[in-house]
């Protein structure tokens, strides 16, 4: 689960913006953000199975970041916090078929 987290990360290394202000997502308090955002992942209210999985193996990866190295804790539950509150964008149209034209060009 880590290693696909971090070759996602690395794959679209060339879209992050380092000086964007996170202090937004800030959590006071790590242990009661976890254990709610767990206890939250049993009624997300999202309509797609694979948005759930996604929220699920996250959430998880960055817990267990945490427990190897809990000085990350801090930014870890910020990004967390911004990815599980954050608007899921729906599915990217011209992406999809600029692949579905790839595809058919090579037959």
């Amino acid at each position: 689960m880590l290693l696909q987290l971090a070759c996602f990360i690395g794959r679209n290394a060339g879209y992050i913006d380092a000086g964007h202000d996170t202090s937004r997502y800030a959590v006071r308090d790590p242990e009661r953000f976890l254990d709610d955002s767990v206890r939250d992942l049993f009624d997300h209210g999202r309509d797609r199975f694979i948005i759930s999985v996604h929220l699920t193996k996250t959430l998880l990866a960055g817990i267990n970041l945490m427990r190897a190295d809990p000085a990350l804790t801090p930014v870890l539950t910020a990004a967390l916090n911004r990815f599980l509150h954050a608007p899921i964008k729906g599915r990217h149209v011209l992406r999809t078929a600029r692949q579905m034209r790839e595809l058919v060009e090579q037959e």
